[in-house]
């Protein structure tokens, strides 16, 4: 049986489901950043079949992940199969899922960095996309964040 959604869950889903209307995704997952232990822990996904929530991933501060998307705050496309590969230590599950496109948004509070919005898409998907909505909708996401379960 089900247990019924936490708040936070909750209010990561209507995120979600606004995402989806808004940029499209095959993989959706939000991310916090535990700056001490230098990882991202997954809160979230479309996908918890293959990327479950609660997973860790290392985010060392010499990342171009880190240094794009925590230390400067800017989003961060990833483009095509070797940039897939480059980028992801799961590059085969990602790929796998028919995904060649990564788009990782970070999510600010207070000027700093507190997790990622991370989607992925079909090759070129988010290709000249107007990324101002959806830093708008990562922003708004801080608050689910640093909420406790």
């Amino acid at each position: 049986m089900n247990q019924p959604l936490t708040p936070r869950d909750a209010g990561i889903a209507a995120l979600a489901d606004v995402v989806q209307l808004e940029m499209g995704y095959r993989l959706f997952t939000v991310m916090a950043l535990d700056a001490s232990r230098e990882i991202n822990r997954r809160t979230w996904s479309s996908r918890p079949d293959l990327w479950p929530p609660g997973g860790e991933k290392p985010l060392p501060q010499t990342s171009e992940l880190h240094r794009i998307v925590v230390a400067l705050g800017q989003p961060r496309l990833v483009e095509g199969r070797d940039a897939i590969r480059a980028a992801f230590a799961d590059h085969a599950a990602i790929l796998a899922a028919g995904c060649q496109s990564a788009l990782n948004m970070p999510v600010r509070w207070r000027g700093r960095t507190v997790g990622a919005l991370n989607l992925l898409h079909v090759a070129g998907h988010y290709a000249g996309k107007d990324l101002a909505r959806l830093a708008a909708l990562a922003d708004g996401a801080a608050p689910l964040l640093l909420m406790q379960t």
